[in-house]
């Protein structure tokens, strides 16, 4: 026998595809490790570069808040190492430079990361049957509110930070459409 997607040689009584890890036609689900270690499921997900800038099909609410953990604590990372850094006139030219080059390489990061966040916020609308073109205002809103925002009072957390957190709310605790949509079937969770 062999594999439906890949062509690959099926060994007997295996559930799982070695090469590419789907599932056997008629192979019993649910087990979340193929013949060849691979994690299947969410895991799989999670790992395929594809699925992080797709804008295609549904995302349940654990992927969401899989997703959007992962990338809030990348940029924490990211951007961490700069609050460390004192004002630049007391580095060296040489320090001032590799700071600077630092700089422009976590913002095309945070470039990237904001394209796979938008692709998120998209699939997590497609669970509401709502089009992706609605997080545009969204994202017009908080980059208007963090334009407008020339307060520096120090604090943590802000009040435009509130109207993230609903956002948040909105897209990961409320349950998206039951059911087949338009854009594709019950996402596996």
């Amino acid at each position: 026998m062999f594999c439906r997607k890949c062509g690959a040689a099926l060994p007997d009584g295996s559930s799982f595809c070695p090469k590419c890890g789907i599932p056997v036609s008629g192979a019993p689900r649910g087990t979340g490790e193929n013949n060849s270690g691979m994690v299947t499921g969410i895991g799989s997900r999670l790992m395929s570069l594809r699925s992080w800038f797709s804008g295609k099909g549904r995302m349940a609410r654990q992927e969401f808040w899989i997703r959007d953990l992962i990338l809030l604590c990348s940029g924490y990372l990211l951007f961490f190492p700069f609050e460390l850094i004192d004002g630049p006139e007391s580095y060296s030219v040489s320090a001032q430079v590799a700071i600077l080059i630092a700089l422009v390489v976590v913002f095309a990061v945070c470039l990237v990361m904001a394209v796979s966040t938008y692709f998120i916020f998209v699939r997590r609308l497609h669970d509401f049957s709502a089009y992706g073109y609605v997080i545009i205002p969204i994202i017009a809103l908080d980059a208007l509110i963090f334009l407008l925002d020339d307060s520096d009072d120090g604090s943590f957390f802000g009040w435009e930070d509130l109207i993230n957190v609903i956002e948040l709310f909105i897209l990961g605790c409320i349950p998206g459409t039951k059911g087949q949509n338009r854009f594709g079937p019950v996402p596996k969770a």
